[in-house]
């Protein structure tokens, strides 16, 4: 029994020396192994960020519907108003509040003093203070990106970021406003190149928003 159990040790252990020669003469095999664990150890690959601005930009798509048309109805009122064209850019880009450019082109005309336009313009965009308590601003870090995020914080980037409340980068943030805000913009501008080519004012515009 004893010779039997010698036996059997010897040929368990030159099978065990045969399969590690093999492993370790087998080129093909030990690479194998070898990129398998490398891959297990490869931490998860991040988005650059040319990807997360085409992302910021693509959850924006169903909001610039909206924005455009209502910018060029702003566009349209600020011609027919009779203030300056270059009037709708610069509400745009300062202001980009759609409510408040409605309601500041009727205060305009009507001559209506600084602070009172100043106490209106507050009182209808304080709602935006409750919005940053939950808007992903903590991922903007530059000054002045900060400052543009929290100025571009307007009703529909709320709606996308609570709509989307994980995974936000700061360039995702920042080309979704920037989008959002373009897309005003150019509807502002469309609306006062249509506003020339009409023959007569338009009604009721001033009521677009809340259409």
């Amino acid at each position: 029994h004893m010779t039997s159990s010698l036996c059997m040790q010897r040929e368990k252990g030159k099978a065990l020396v045969s399969s590690s020669s093999y492993k370790s003469t087998n080129p093909i095999m030990g690479l194998t192994i070898m990129s398998s664990s490398t891959e297990s150890l490869r931490a998860p690959v991040t988005p650059s960020r040319w990807a997360e601005v085409r992302s910021g930009v693509a959850v924006t798509l169903g909001a610039g519907l909206g924005l455009f048309p209502l910018g060029m109805a702003f566009g349209m009122l600020v011609v027919q108003a009779g203030l300056p064209a270059w009037v709708a850019p610069l509400f745009s880009l300062v202001v980009f509040a759609g409510s408040v450019e409605l309601l500041l082109v009727s205060l305009v005309v009507a001559g209506t003093p600084l602070l009172t336009i100043a106490v209106t313009v507050f009182l209808v965009n304080f709602r935006h203070v409750f919005y940053a308590f939950s808007f992903p601003l903590r991922v903007v870090r530059g000054r002045l990106a900060r400052i543009y995020s929290m100025g571009a914080l307007i009703d529909e980037a709320y709606a996308i970021a609570a709509a989307q409340p994980r995974g936000w980068t700061a360039p995702r943030l920042l080309a979704m406003q920037i989008a959002l805000h373009a897309y005003w913009v150019l509807g502002g501008l469309a609306g006062v190149a249509v506003a020339w080519l009409l023959p007569g004012p338009v009604e009721g515009l001033e009521f677009a928003l809340v259409a």
